[in-house]
């Protein structure tokens, strides 16, 4: 996906990718010409649980919310090339928190029923997401010491809003991991 901020009647505005805008078209009741076939990536969304739904949206405007602070990199400052490195960081560790979900996801039935949760995995996730909230607390801490124009300062605070919200999800999903004990687990 391209991510371009641009000004706009004197306000920055993000500019999101194609695919994005005829996802709102369709949450919005507009639906497509007849003959138009909908995205191959919608079609696969279509098929799958409303809970990985919703994770791939969660996970998609993430990305769309570090994209955002990478390319703000000459708008905010003094402080853009640390909001950068802050924002790869964040981007690399939300792909192993990805791996971790995947490996909760995916236990085997019955492997959980006798045993319970990945609690290795939920650990490592937990761990990773106090170090994202560090990385949000460090960006959040910059961006009000730092004089910004005020549509910068608000474009950058709501991108950290998103990040926040993904790692309180991801937060629950390791607290149900852990305390997911199996059958075996209520007699250790």
């Amino acid at each position: 996906h391209e991510i371009r901020l641009q000004a706009r009647d004197g306000k920055l505005v993000q500019d999101r990718a194609a695919d994005e805008v005829a996802g709102r078209q369709h949450q919005d009741g507009r639906h497509h010409r007849s003959g138009q076939q909908k995205p191959a990536a919608r079609r696969t969304l279509l098929n799958v649980s409303l809970t990985d739904r919703e994770r791939v949206k969660n996970e998609n405007e993430v990305r769309l919310a570090v994209h955002t602070l990478l390319e703000m990199e000459g708008l905010s400052g003094g402080i853009g090339r640390n909001v950068s490195e802050i924002a790869r960081e964040f981007n690399n560790s939300a792909s192993s928190a990805r791996t971790f979900e995947d490996r909760i996801q995916s236990r085997n039935a019955i492997m959980r029923l006798f045993f319970g949760g990945d609690r290795d995995a939920a650990r490592e996730l937990a761990n990773l997401t106090v170090q994202n909230k560090a990385r949000i607390t460090q960006l959040q801490q910059m961006i009000s010491s730092t004089t910004l124009d005020p549509e910068v300062k608000a474009l950058m605070e709501d991108q950290l809003r998103i990040m926040e919200k993904e790692q309180e999800r991801l937060e629950q999903v390791s607290k149900r991991e852990q305390e997911d004990r199996g059958f075996f687990g209520w007699f250790g």
